[in-house]
């Protein structure tokens, strides 16, 4: 299975995936900016939105932000805290809306103490919507972390607010603490309830945990099931989990479809994909993952209706090294394919005792040779990124990848 990996900011944090596009949020002039890229491009992160709210940086890391992001629709929904105040707005990504809902300040106060963690270095909470009630006329999401922090813990923050845009906060009172976590990677369900690794032996998961407020389980994992590290990701409708199996000369991978309760007594893990990476796979230890996937009707002979089941596009995580590894998992079209092929040439290195304008020309000189086209300048855009491309064979500013 191919895959690429791209240079990113320290200080620009992933959201999500919207079709070809990744999106992120960090900090521009003490105000919370979003910004945008394209999932294939080699390029750095480009300004897509520039709030004038500001935003609280997090005390237990050196750059995190007290914010939880998630992505539903086309829209971006965002809580941010700032020294007296939480913010909670969304921004449509084709029509760039900005909505704000309104906080009743007088209800909030426990929100702008420093007890509410919002970490995204720390915790990576995710934003995700929990339903709608019509006989209220309310639409409810949850907050919940997807990295376990000790000193934290396990909380759930519910966000309602109605047509008029009118917000309410509510702090579930069932926050709770796991005994034993391995590692930080964790999966915490619609009720608050959590998934995480709490042994390894000889580099190997041995056993796992399903914890609520009121019990924590440990379960051992079943010795023909072999994995070194793993995953999760949340959406409104579902969790998945993405296992490393270390081999002689390469890595398996597996992505699941994965659905457990404590309260309930369940936990179930469908299979949905697996795939092999070479063994210089970036490790996943200690970071959350997302997914972009199709919903597709899937027929089964025995059952009058079509079952819903995915098909997975993107994985995408931000390693801790402030990398971002993507795993296309659909089928790529032409211009993609090839794109992903010139970003294979390794940039030049320049000898000593030439020129660098010389070296760079030739290579430019050699490019344009083969494309038909002469440059008379050279660009300033990281090697093989989009822009470069653009700039250095003459092509319009608005050519993009195409993805059929």
């Amino acid at each position: 299975m191919r895959y690429f990996v791209t240079p990113s900011n320290p200080n620009v944090f992933l959201i999500g995936i919207y079709e070809n596009q990744l999106y992120g949020f960090g900090k521009k002039n003490e105000k919370l900016c979003l910004y945008q890229k394209s999932i294939f491009d080699n390029c750095d992160w480009e300004e897509f939105f520039e709030t004038q709210i500001n935003v609280l940086k997090a005390e237990c890391c050196e750059n995190g932000l007290h914010v939880a992001s998630g992505i539903r629709g086309t829209e971006i929904f965002i809580t941010a805290r700032d020294k007296e105040f939480t913010h909670v707005f969304s921004v449509d990504i084709l029509t760039k809306e900005f909505t704000a809902l309104k906080m009743l300040e007088k209800l909030y106060d426990g929100f702008a103490t420093p007890d509410l963690n919002l970490c995204c270095k720390c915790l990576s909470p995710v934003l995700r919507f929990l339903g709608y009630d019509d006989d209220m006329n309310l639409c409810s999401f949850m907050i919940t972390p997807r990295c376990y922090n000790k000193d934290v813990g396990i909380y759930r923050i519910l966000i309602y607010f109605n047509q008029s845009h009118y917000c309410l906060l509510q702090m579930d009172s069932n926050s709770y603490k796991l005994d034993s976590v391995f590692s930080s990677n964790i999966a915490v369900n619609r009720q608050g309830e959590a998934f995480s690794i709490v042994e390894k032996e000889n580099g190997r998961l041995k056993s796992i945990g399903l914890g609520a407020s009121w019990i924590e389980s440990v379960l051992n994992i079943p010795e023909d099931l072999i994995w070194h590290d793993m995953s999760f990701f949340h959406d409104e409708k579902f969790t998945f989990s993405l296992s490393r199996q270390k081999r002689d000369d390469d890595i398996l991978l597996q992505l699941s479809y994965l659905k457990f309760s404590v309260s309930n007594r369940f936990l179930t893990s469908s299979l949905d994909t697996t795939f092999t990476v070479d063994s210089n796979f970036p490790s996943f230890e200690s970071v959350p993952f997302f997914l972009s996937y199709q919903k597709v009707g899937v027929k089964i002979s025995s059952l009058k209706k079509r079952l819903i089941g995915v098909q997975p596009h993107f994985i995408v995580f931000q390693t801790t090294s402030n990398s971002i590894v993507t795993i296309p998992l659909r089928m790529l079209s032409l211009s993609e394919s090839a794109y992903l092929s010139l970003r294979q040439i390794p940039e030049p290195s320049l000898p000593p005792a030439v020129p660098q304008f010389m070296v760079f020309e030739q290579i430019l000189n050699f490019i344009n040779y083969l494309f038909g086209r002469k440059s008379k300048k050279s660009v300033d855009d990281r090697w093989m990124s989009l822009n470069f491309i653009k700039k250095t064979l003459g092509l319009s500013k608005n050519f993009a990848l195409k993805n059929n």
